[in-house]
């Protein structure tokens, strides 16, 4: 068998998705149908499914449900219980009252409908979030004194209670069936890797962590072939990976928890930083890391590397400060490292401040409330005053606004130079939000580039390929053949396409014929070689590489075109390879919005400035680090948790209809604990990648790691306002040029945004 790579599994998961979806369609189609009448978005099961799959380790536990109640006979009951004491009232307007005439109206038209539709105008209220009763409801004058009213309110709370008690079996009851259903995703999906002969990573951890648990010769001969085993980056370690380290460095008996093994002295060497640990999505886990150095303590020696070989005095200096109190766990949790000052191991480098807030332009402020013919900015006019002050500073520390370039060490030599781009990095929380940065610093005529998301796949080399590709698997589409013709790499236009494929008999000898001509051999030879072979002739034989190499950015280009040319031989690996199949999963990602770029390129490679994620930038380091957009929020996760202390799933479909499994919602609580910790590491991590300079982007904001105001008091300012600190400068945009009138940001953030050619716009 092989090991498949990301590109590979990706591959093999959506042909199991969909031969899964064709397979079982009557199955999936009464399934999906339930779950959408209770609320849950078809949108996010296969994410869900995917996650189960990813967490096999941890089946969810899902009781059978219990009965749901009888609604009929509960509203009869309630109502007739409740309807003497309606003659109690004085006032027929009364909302009590009135709200009593209601329920009986629901009750006699669900009485007058077949089962399953009587029921759905009894939840009616419910799935509406409208109550049965609130126990503020009427006066306590129109029933003679409050005491009748409350007793009349008490009187109808079954309704409520029996809805609620309706909606948890149903929803448990749902929850089994989509385990159920995902289920049978699963087992495509290792049907369509044993096809292939192909294993995935998660394959190999839970095979060789069965082995070595329920074979203790096996284990115990395997063991003696290390003398020393040495974990690097534990703070990310897949749990399953501890396990197997454990079981090689154990001695004696295994108890059923691995991490509960007696070590052989000096044989396991664990490296780690828990300050680090921001991939819980995954599946690394701090609390494992923290359990970890507990076995190892007892057993050995916890050494602590405080030097840092990376960044300012200055920068250290302030990051400790923010940290300090803000990084430490809860009494008795491990789900937060304990923080510890860091200390710089050098003092060499430029003289000047290290740290700088950016603080927005009140003018810009002033000027998009008047556009939006708003009082106080919303969420994206703050969003856009924030490019405008991060573009202008970004200029400010190039020196493009009549200044002198900020002073860097350069990373090869050490030695004392000005800024220049390619050193500057800018870490968002999603890269959406650099998406719209790079649209303003191109405008700018400040060169940047952005790593994966949907931006990658939208790139126009990659774009252009898959028009000319979509031509080729489906000649008999003439839109896809008139796209394909009217694409860089042939460069018709409208006037001659429309012109010959008008005529009853098209001219021979023109342009579009000869190109038409091109298309139907290179049809033909696509059924005749290999893809990875037919995609190299076809590169070479319509010129794509020189098309885009000599455009802005060509190298960059190129490497993205030579990257999609070698995912060709790892699918062919798995086990696709037909050219239909390449072309459908090349789509896919085009057409998937979390789609992760094919590889990653040297930062500032293409002497830009460099917009990542915060989770990309861990491990590298920038002369000059701007963190901006920390008001964002997290993307949405699939709901699906991880508890490994009750060794279980939980999830949820639908919050407002309760598909959950029975845990889920105690389990959620102690998670959102988990991720607002994981947030205050991955802040650290941001910060920790300056080297010489650090900057952040200070906008009148909330959310985000701006939440509950830890970082502010930190930094010792609140957002949008300047601190009081000697160590920190202020970049106020106000005092920096404005930018030319430029294309609103606003327009750019389409579901499919269009890459502009790279450099400057006109204004």
């Amino acid at each position: 068998f092989g090991v498949g790579d990301q590109v590979a599994q990706e591959a093999l998961r959506g042909a199991a998705w969909s031969r899964f979806l064709e397979n079982h369609r009557e199955e999936r189609t009464r399934t999906l149908v339930r779950l959408r009448r209770a609320g849950a978005l078809p949108s996010t099961l296969r994410d869900l499914a995917e996650s189960l799959v990813a967490y096999r380790d941890l089946p969810p536990d899902i009781p059978a449900a219990p009965p749901a109640p009888d609604l009929f006979a509960v509203f009869e009951e309630t109502l007739a219980a409740v309807r003497p004491l309606t003659a109690l009232c004085r006032e027929p307007s009364d909302r009590l009252l009135l709200r009593i005439r209601e329920l009986e109206q629901e009750l006699r038209t669900a009485r007058a409908l077949d089962p399953g539709a009587g029921e759905r105008v009894l939840l009616r209220r419910r799935r509406t979030a409208r109550k049965y009763v609130a126990r503020n409801e009427g006066r306590a004058a129109a029933w003679g004194d409050k005491a009748t009213k409350d007793k009349v309110i008490r009187t109808l709370m079954p309704l409520q209670e029996a809805v609620d008690s309706w909606y948890a079996a149903r929803g448990r009851e749902l929850a089994r069936d989509t385990v159920g259903w995902a289920a049978g995703y699963a087992r495509e999906y290792e049907r369509v890797k044993r096809e292939r002969g192909l294993l995935d990573f998660r394959d190999l951890a839970l095979a060789t962590r069965d082995f070595l648990r329920d074979r203790p010769a096996a284990r115990r001969r395997i063991a003696a072939r290390f003398d020393d085993i040495l974990m690097d980056e534990v703070q990310d370690t897949d749990p399953l990976q501890m396990e197997i380290a454990f079981l090689l460095a154990a001695e004696g008996e295994i108890p059923a928890d691995p991490l509960e093994a007696r070590l052989t002295p000096g044989k396991l060497f664990l490296v780690g930083d828990p300050k680090q640990s921001i991939y819980r999505f995954r599946r690394a886990d701090i609390e494992l890391y923290e359990r970890a150095v507990e076995r190892i303590a007892a057993q050995g020696e916890t050494p602590h590397i405080r030097a840092n070989f990376r960044s300012r005095p200055e920068v250290l200096e302030f990051v400790n400060g923010v940290f300090r109190d803000w990084m430490q766990p809860p009494a008795g949790e491990r789900w937060q490292a304990r923080y510890e000052d860091l200390e710089a191991a050098h003092d060499d480098g430029p003289p000047g401040a290290r740290v700088h807030l950016v603080l927005p332009d009140p003018a810009v402020r002033d000027s998009l409330l008047e556009r939006a013919a708003r009082d106080e900015p919303n969420a994206e006019l703050r969003r856009e005053l924030e490019l405008d002050s991060v573009v202008r500073a970004l200029s400010h520390v190039l020196g493009r606004d009549g200044g002198a370039p900020w002073p860097v060490r350069d990373p090869e030599t050490g030695d004392e130079r000005p800024v220049r781009p390619s050193d500057i990095a800018v870490l968002v929380r999603k890269i959406d939000w650099g998406d719209r940065l790079l649209d303003g610093l191109r405008h700018a005529g400040i060169p940047a580039s952005t790593t994966g998301g949907r931006r990658y796949w939208a790139r126009e080399e990659l774009q252009t390929l898959l028009v000319l590709l979509e031509a080729l698997v489906n000649p008999a589409d003439r839109l896809a053949r008139f796209a394909a013709l009217r694409s860089e790499v042939f460069g018709l236009t409208d006037d001659e396409l429309v012109t010959h494929f008008l005529d009853e008999v098209p001219a021979e000898g023109t342009a579009v014929a000869d190109a038409t001509a091109d298309l139907d051999r290179l049809a033909a030879l696509a059924r005749e070689h290999p893809v990875p072979e037919f995609l190299e002739h076809l590169v070479t034989r319509l010129g794509v590489l020189p098309a885009f190499g000599f455009r802005p950015d060509g190298a960059g280009r190129i490497e993205s075109l030579r990257m999609l040319l070698e995912s060709a031989d790892t699918l062919v690996d798995a086990g696709f390879d037909s050219l239909p199949e390449f072309v459908g999963w090349l789509r896919d990602q085009s057409d998937e919005p979390r789609a992760e770029g094919l590889g990653e390129t040297e930062p500032g490679a293409d002497g830009g400035i460099q917009i990542l994620t915060m989770h990309k930038a861990k491990g590298l380091e920038f002369p000059v680090v701007l963190l901006a957009d920390l008001a964002g929020e997290p993307r949405a996760d699939s709901g699906l948790i991880a508890d490994r202390g009750a060794g279980a799933a939980e999830f949820r479909l639908s919050r407002k209809n309760g598909i959950a499994t029975p845990a889920y919602q105690a389990a959620a609580d102690t998670e959102r604990e988990r991720r607002r910790a994981e947030d205050v590491r991955l802040l650290y991590v941001a910060m920790t990648r300056a080297r010489d300079a650090l900057v952040v982007s200070w906008p009148d904001a909330s959310g985000g790691f701006l939440e509950g105001g830890r970082l502010a008091e930190g930094i010792g300012a609140e957002p949008g306002t300047a601190p009081d600190r000697p160590d920190v400068a202020v970049i106020r945009a106000a005092q920096l040029p404005a930018l030319a009138e430029r294309r609103r940001l606003l327009l750019v953030a389409a579901d499919r945004p269009r890459i502009p050619r790279d450099g400057p716009e006109s204004p």
